[in-house]
């Protein structure tokens, strides 16, 4: 669902009896894992009881543009990373807008602690030491950052001539096999789809240009993280969500999953997210 610069400004006016700051955050059905990261970020002293839910990146991206006068009234409007660090492009250039430095906020979730309570609560008889060493969400990621960075490479040159083709939507368990502790990539299955998008794209636009548009994202990619350069929403979510079911009997949902972290975070998993709602909140 999308909301129009109008309904999001009504929305944050009606809320400010229960928040201090205003806040809009690209989603459309995540509002307690916001909820939870943001109030991470923020003094405890500050009134926050609600965001807002705009849509997607557009949405935001309009109301915070008609949302430009200094009125003394604190906000912050929130977009994802998405594929712009990839394919180097610039924030726009609007007072009280913020890119996450991660794909998504799903890639702020993969904390280790956060999984501790998680785990003991689905399995009972499951010791507290024990728990990371059957899994550390940090180790899982990186066994597969490797692989789907190069492919997310491709996504975003394929995103870049907006050529319609599946990206995040292709769904990673197409490239998995079902093991006895959670899902395992299969690493033929992810160059087979890599060689076979860069081919078709090379068909359509040309293989100089193509080469060149890899050559560029490359270069990127080498100084991304895998927070930064592949979808925790899509990709690497899936992979935690599974090894948690298969190795400690955890029968919640990936929403619930998502929520439950997000909740038992220690610490702002974006130190850039917190700075900045501790300058506009001095």
């Amino acid at each position: 669902m999308q909301y129009n610069e109008q309904s999001i400004r009504a929305q944050n006016f009606l809320k400010r009896h229960y928040n201090d700051i205003d806040i809009v955050v690209e989603d459309s059905g995540n509002r307690n894992i916001w909820y939870f990261i943001i109030r991470s970020c923020v003094p405890k002293h500050i009134k926050l009881d609600s965001i807002t839910l705009a849509g997607g990146r557009k949405a935001v991206e309009n109301a915070c543009k008609a949302d430009q006068a200094d009125d003394g009234r604190k906000r912050l409007y929130i977009v994802d990373g998405d594929f712009d660090y990839l394919l180097g492009k610039r924030k726009k250039r609007l007072k009280h807008l913020y890119r996450l430095r991660a794909f998504n906020v799903e890639n702020l979730l993969f904390e280790n602690d956060a999984l501790l309570p998680i785990a003991l609560s689905s399995d009972p008889l499951c010791a507290p030491g024990d728990v990371l060493d059957r899994l550390m969400m940090s180790d899982l990621i990186d066994e597969v950052s490797e692989p789907f960075i190069k492919l997310f490479e491709a996504y975003a040159i394929s995103e870049s001539f907006g050529s319609g083709i599946q990206t995040c939507n292709y769904k990673v368990e197409r490239f998995c096999t079902e093991v006895n502790d959670g899902l395992a990539v299969e690493l033929e299955a992810v160059r087979t789809r890599l060689f076979w998008l860069l081919r078709e794209l090379m068909r359509r636009y040309g293989a100089a240009l193509v080469r060149e548009r890899y050559t560029q994202v490359r270069a990127r990619a080498d100084l991304l993280s895998v927070s930064l350069a592949v979808s925790g929403k899509s990709y690497l979510l899936p992979l935690v969500h599974r090894a948690i079911q298969k190795r400690f009997g955890y029968r919640g949902s990936r929403e619930s999953l998502k929520v439950a972290l997000a909740m038992n975070a220690k610490t702002c998993a974006e130190p850039y997210l917190k700075a900045r709602f501790t300058t506009i909140l001095q």
